[in-house]
């Protein structure tokens, strides 16, 4: 059974506002209330992403706007809420980024647009905007076919068109920190390593590496987050040794309290 919870020493005033809202929306107060708190702790990290199959999730707008890429294919999710007679319900809408190829003046012109393709339905069953954007979420991964053989095969694409250089210190740093971190490509031109604490994107930049370090499971930069690293012999030692540095440094800073 879910859990009960009172609130006490509620002013006159939000409490006539809430009753004459949950009367526009043909519910219950206390249907209302468990979808305001619902909403209001919305927190899908981008682990939760990861988890599914997705990359490079972009939360454009908290809970409600996402840009992912899927397998290769670029994605957005939109979270709406949409009123009928009865019950208020929250929506999602799935875009994919597409090229389309047109003629004009005899010559062949392309352009990327957001469409909504054939096989790429509304949603219309989420409770809450959390439940909405999670349906989409697991939905979306189903109909871009991300599964584990999608992914290796992603993975192995990535690693035959990646930079040379790159790819060696790819090869490199996973036995360096085998146990100690996780490595994915991100595109032909970057990879990623996570540890605890940190993401890590790495990216070729001239004769150097370039790597730009965010919190874990964030878009937040950390202090100091951009440095290079020249792509000589020993540059995965170099770059194992700032990633371990890091944690090091952030573990002595921060420690887990018994």
């Amino acid at each position: 059974m879910a859990p009960d919870v009172k609130i006490r020493g509620l002013d006159e005033a939000t409490y006539a506002r809430l009753k004459a809202r949950a009367q526009a929306e043909g519910s219950s107060m206390e249907s209302l209330l468990r979808e305001i708190v619902a909403e209001a702790v919305i927190d899908t990290s981008e682990s939760d992403w990861v988890q599914i199959g997705f990359d490079e999730p972009d939360e454009i707008v908290p809970g409600r706007f996402y840009s992912v890429i899927a397998a290769g294919r670029h994605f957005r999710i939109m979270v709406t809420r949409a009123l009928d007679e009865r019950s208020t319900k929250w929506n999602s809408d799935i875009d994919e980024l597409v090229e389309i190829e047109f003629v004009v003046d005899n010559s062949k012109q392309r352009v990327r647009v957001w469409t909504n393709p054939l096989g790429i339905a509304d949603r219309h069953l989420g409770d809450t905007a959390e439940m909405a954007l999670r349906d989409a979420m697991h939905w979306l991964a189903d109909y871009a076919g991300i599964d584990l053989l999608a992914r290796v095969r992603l993975r192995q694409i990535l690693e035959e068109e990646a930079d040379p250089s790159l790819s060696a210190l790819y090869v490199a740093l996973s036995k360096i920190l085998a146990g100690e971190a996780s490595l994915a490509w991100l595109n032909k031109h970057t990879f990623r390593i996570s540890t605890v604490h940190f993401s890590f994107v790495l990216s070729r930049l001239a004769d150097s590496v370039v790597i730009t370090t965010f919190h874990a499971n964030t878009n937040i930069a950390a202090e100091n987050h951009e440095q290079h690293v020249r792509l000589v012999t020993d540059a995965a030692a170099r770059v194992a040794a700032i990633i371990r540095k890091r944690e090091y440094l952030h573990q002595r800073e921060h420690p887990v309290q018994k």
